[in-house]
């Protein structure tokens, strides 16, 4: 009897402290397909080759976890599992993530974390935009700026030694929008008159507005508070806008822009000059005054008409 309880604890002091891998055959999972818009990432435990990337080769596969687009995993001082892995796993542990996302056209920054060491691909595992592979506490890098369109193989490789372990992955993107490629509206307009200017032919994307302005140069006199695609104007003068598509903070991409000349004509008639043996009506728009006479003061001049010496002007309604 004494025999066959040391045989029961030589056999428990057997089971590796590191997992406990569950009876599961085949282990789930295939080791190359991509998640759509989220990742998958392939479990190998007994991983220390940290200087080649965690595969069935440098390690043993142990089936795969999920995450979303962006993640942040904090694992503590606990161990990997799911119902997708054979065993959890506290140390000596790599992880290939991988997803395939379809971008929109735009300028994207990637930001890796990890405990211990982490490398993020675009090209598949080809080549890696971040590369920190290596035993550390946990930290954050960021790639530089770059130009992405369309589908993209996304690899995340991470790796944990022993102790704490965490990974996470976000990204920042910033859109590119389709400039306008007119200005309608009427553009000759009378002294005091308005007209209703609009950009067509952009596209905006999320978080893009409209952005005016007068004169020659694209990006001065920018018009305060007009950011939609049409836009009121009353110039006095002679007067050329601009408009463009700005891309929401902390991006900085403007579009071109395209322009257009409004036309004033001073309003004929100097509101002094009397008629001889007629009358010279000096006509005012947006009169209210009523206590006060006509004038540029008190309304809109819009120019003048005549009338004989005598006469019944009926206007009705």
């Amino acid at each position: 009897m004494k025999a066959i309880k040391l045989l029961l604890i030589t056999l428990l002091l057997l089971i590796p402290k590191q997992g406990i891998r569950a009876q599961c055959a085949p282990v789930l999972g295939d080791q190359t397909t991509y998640g759509n818009d989220s990742w998958i990432g392939y479990v190998y435990s007994n991983y220390s080759t940290y200087s080649s990337s965690p595969s069935s080769t440098t390690g043993t596969y142990a089936g795969y976890v999920t995450q979303t687009e962006t993640f942040n995993q904090d694992f503590g001082t606990g161990s990997i599992s799911g119902s997708n892995v054979c065993g959890s796993y506290a140390d000596n542990f790599g992880i290939r993530f991988k997803m395939q996302k379809t971008l929109a056209a735009g300028y994207y920054t990637f930001t890796v974390g990890a405990d211990d060491g982490y490398r993020l691909s675009i090209d598949g595992g080809a080549t890696w935009l971040i590369n920190v592979w290596g035993i550390s506490s946990y930290r954050t890098s960021s790639s530089s700026s770059l130009f992405l369109s369309g589908t993209t193989n996304l690899v995340l490789e991470y790796f944990e030694n022993n102790g704490l372990a965490r990974v996470s992955f976000s990204y920042q993107a910033c859109l590119v929008s389709s400039p306008p490629t007119a200005i309608t509206g009427t553009t000759a307009i009378c002294s005091g008159a308005s007209t209703t200017l609009t950009a067509v032919g952009a596209t905006l994307a999320s978080g893009s507005t409209y952005q005016w302005g007068t004169g020659s140069t694209v990006g001065s006199n920018i018009i305060s508070g007009q950011t939609g695609s049409s836009i009121v104007v009353s110039p006095t003068t002679t007067t050329s806008y601009w408009v463009r598509v700005v891309s929401a903070s902390p991006c900085s991409l403007n579009t071109t822009a395209v322009t257009t000349t409004v036309n004033v004509t001073a309003n004929p008639g100097d509101q002094t000059s009397y008629g001889n043996e007629s009358w010279i009506g000096y006509v005012y728009s947006n009169y209210s005054y009523y206590s006060s006479p006509p004038s540029s003061t008190t309304g809109t001049y819009v120019g003048y008409v005549t009338r004989a010496e005598t006469f019944n002007q009926d206007y009705g309604y």
